[in-house]
């Protein structure tokens, strides 16, 4: 079984969280607080699931999560690389309806600086 994982860094002006592995209920608890401390007040947060082979209901709770706590301390957050499964749960649920969801990094972050279109990606 894959573990998930996640490396915060800076790139372009935001707040990157790269995830790879699993986000199910076996390893979301031990990844909870560093995801969510990835949200800082007035800040972009793009977090990249390129590297994520599987993403259970509780990682998809832990999505909408870090985007209602984006929401309540005047940040952005947006998603970006989800493989089709991914994608297609956040369309399936209509969570994909409030999310900023783009192709991939180059395109969220164009998306996200000032002046960028900030527009959910069409996939």
């Amino acid at each position: 079984m894959s573990q998930g994982t996640l490396e915060i860094a800076e790139q372009g002006g935001a707040t990157l969280v790269s995830l790879a592995g699993r986000l199910d209920s076996a390893t979301v608890p031990g990844l909870e607080a560093r995801f969510l401390a990835a949200i800082q007040p007035g800040r972009t947060t793009l977090y990249d699931a390129a590297g994520v082979v599987y993403v259970s209901a509780a990682g998809v709770r832990l999505v909408v999560a870090a985007a209602r706590a984006a929401e309540r301390v005047g940040g952005r957050m947006a998603l970006c690389g989800l493989r089709e499964d991914f994608a297609e749960t956040l369309r399936v649920t209509g969570f994909d309806m409030f999310l900023s969801v783009h192709a991939d990094r180059a395109a969220a972050l164009a998306a996200l600086a000032p002046g960028g279109t900030a527009a959910r990606a069409a996939r």
